[in-house]
């Protein structure tokens, strides 16, 4: 998976602020499983918190 799909998806779960993993794939064209790895690589950098099925955009404490 690209950078720059990467920073298109994360924007995309910004502006959503809760998105599926099929949203995901349909709107961006991709696997479950590559959907799941791009979650998972979110969360570890705490930029989103996963939950079955999708995901939650975290606020920045810096934003507010």
């Amino acid at each position: 998976m690209t950078k720059d799909l990467q920073k298109k998806m994360l924007e995309y779960i910004q502006i959503q602020k809760t998105v599926t993993t099929g949203e995901l794939c349909d709107k961006f064209n991709i696997s479950e499983s590559s959907s799941r790895r791009f979650l998972q690589k979110m969360s570890d950098q705490g930029k989103i918190q996963r939950f079955h099925g999708g995901a939650i955009f975290l606020e920045d404490e810096d934003s507010s």
